[in-house]
């Protein structure tokens, strides 16, 4: 049987309150949800019909960047280029 040296009774740290998930949190979810279901069809589409792999992905890519960075400008949430994000990969 532990007990503790003070004999004082052990603090409880209390949990944070979960919140309610909003109409567009579920929405982005079915979305996501949606699209990852949905890209191994058009994967194995594009390839069983010829596309070549590199550029596929290379596009796919390319594409999901566009859009990430379009809505960063639309925010005015870009992100920052600086030497540190390289640096702490390394």
């Amino acid at each position: 049987m532990d007990h503790d040296v003070n004999n004082s009774s052990p603090t409880r740290a209390s949990a944070p309150r979960p919140q309610r998930a909003g109409a567009l949190a579920m929405i982005i979810l079915f979305v996501l949800g949606l699209c990852f279901g949905v890209s191994f069809t058009l994967n194995k589409l594009a390839i069983t019909n010829g596309m070549p792999v590199i550029p596929f992905v290379f596009w796919q890519s390319a594409g999901a960047t566009l859009i990430i960075l379009v809505i960063a400008a639309a925010l005015r949430q870009l992100p920052a280029m600086t030497g540190h994000i390289c640096a702490s990969m390394w």
